[in-house]
């Protein structure tokens, strides 16, 4: 395993996945509602459809909505996810590699600034090329506005916050992070997991096939990549995000009052 890359555990794979928060889509509109028991249910959904941008799923719904665009309002909730299609954050062309849900990992000597207020991978990427000596960066997004779901002793990072940093880039795997490095500068990316190993001389052990990093971000219409805009997400009511549900127990006997209590009015 690259030192680089630590294995990245459950997830949605390359999607950017932001835990904590839904989102309802933006002006790009509505590409469906799917019936996802799962947040991979929701992901494959927003696959099979390709004006699927980004998607909202719920765990209490088990529903997600998938949304076009580039835009989204997000919502601060628990038992909520969104997940955003890796195409909206590709940097290929602009000759970096895009990394979501990592962090880049900046010893207090690399780092050359922290810049608030950033919104996107290509706002990040123009910053890092205007600043000298820039290799790398690491974007918070909206996903440590929430900082209570990470686990315990987890720093504390502002949202849409930029770290431009210098020398060879290290990124370490976190959930709703967005990182890049400039192409040149990148270590070689790990093997898939199922990748087959490259056919070794006898007595030599076979080597894992290295991937190589996109160097053009995937076709999709009709945006151009690392446009995704991370708004700050709206904090809702108390009463909104902790609805009082009755308990099945209770939710039978309210059932069986209002069966006997229309029973009752039947006339004879």
């Amino acid at each position: 395993m690259q030192r680089w890359f630590p294995f990245p555990g459950k997830g949605i794979g390359d999607y950017l996945q932001l835990a904590g928060l839904s989102a309802s889509c933006g002006d790009g509109g509505d590409a469906g509602l799917f019936r996802a028991d799962t947040l991979e249910e929701a992901r494959a959904a927003c696959d099979a459809r390709p004006s699927c941008d980004f998607f909202s799923w719920s765990r209490g719904d088990r529903a997600a909505i998938l949304c076009s665009g580039g835009a989204a309002r997000f919502k601060e909730h628990p038992s909520s996810a969104v997940g955003v299609h890796p195409r909206l954050l590709g940097l290929g062309g602009r000759g970096y590699a895009s990394l979501p849900n990592y962090q880049a990992v900046c010893e207090p000597g690399q780092v050359l600034a922290e810049v608030p207020g950033v919104h996107s991978a290509s706002e990040a990427a123009r910053m890092c090329d205007e600043h000298q000596g820039c290799t790398y960066f690491a974007l918070s997004t909206v996903k440590d506005k929430w900082s209570r779901l990470e686990p315990r002793g987890t720093p504390f990072y502002p949202a849409n916050t930029l770290w431009l940093c210098g020398g060879e880039p290290v990124f370490r795997r976190r959930m709703g992070w967005l990182s890049a490095g400039q192409l040149r500068h990148m270590p070689p990316l790990p093997p898939a997991p199922d990748s087959p190993p490259d056919v070794a001389a006898p007595g030599v052990d076979p080597v894992p096939v290295q991937r190589r990093y996109p160097r053009s971000p995937a076709a999709r219409p009709p945006r151009s990549p690392g446009d995704f805009i991370f708004s700050e997400p709206v904090r809702p009511k108390f009463e909104e995000l902790y609805e009082p549900m009755p308990s099945a127990a209770r939710q039978r006997k309210d059932a069986t009052r209002e069966l006997l209590g229309n029973v009752s009015k039947v006339t004879l």
